[in-house]
């Protein structure tokens, strides 16, 4: 598995130099349970799409938060959300965005091919896939020459990731009165 660095050194080559890469990551954030190589390709994904809608150049930004799904904010989807605490990714750029029609579309199982210079290939049905299995929820919002953003939220687990939390190879997870033990083949220090 790879570290943020490594992921972030392989998303400059993707997008190229016309693209600045802007991260914005929260220093706080609290853990998440998902599957770290099917996250990476999400962002891979979502990094050549954003590429892909920016033939010019552009910025490409990716930012990390905690967020509180409270009853105002699950209001404003058209969609049951579960309240609670959640991490939020959201990547955007300022691309050609999509229309109301494509963005409409935009969760289908089979959208037809794009029309690479005026219809990006944001969302796939296995992304969407994969962050619903993953207990979360996509909010996408895109506007024609503006850009488009893609705002994750994933449920949040145990206390905040901190570097005294990583002990080794493992770190623990606590959840009701059963102990999840994660382990990575990747030494966390670099070594």
């Amino acid at each position: 598995m790879q570290s943020w660095h490594d992921t972030e050194k392989m998303l400059h080559r993707l997008i190229g130099e016309d693209i600045d890469l802007i991260t914005q990551l929260d220093g706080a954030i609290n853990k998440i349970m998902v599957d770290q190589g099917q996250l990476e390709q999400a962002l891979v994904n979502m990094a050549v799409n954003a590429r892909d809608a920016m033939p010019n150049g552009g910025q490409l930004r990716i930012q990390t938060e905690n967020f509180e799904m409270d009853a105002q904010a699950a209001g404003k989807y058209q969609y049951p959300c579960l309240r609670g605490p959640y991490v939020r990714l959201t990547i955007s750029d300022d691309g050609v965005g999509m229309n109301s029609e494509t963005l409409a579309r935009a969760f289908e199982p089979f959208l037809p091919p794009r029309k690479r210079e005026r219809e990006p290939d944001w969302v796939s049905q296995w992304f969407y896939g994969f962050v619903k299995q993953s207990g979360g929820y996509i909010d996408l919002t895109s506007e024609l020459g503006l850009g488009t953003s893609i705002r994750i939220y994933l449920p949040r687990v145990g206390r905040l990731v901190g570097k005294s939390e990583a002990v080794g190879h493992f770190q623990r997870v606590r959840c009701r009165k059963r102990t999840i033990l994660l382990v990575e083949d990747d030494d966390p220090s670099g070594n």
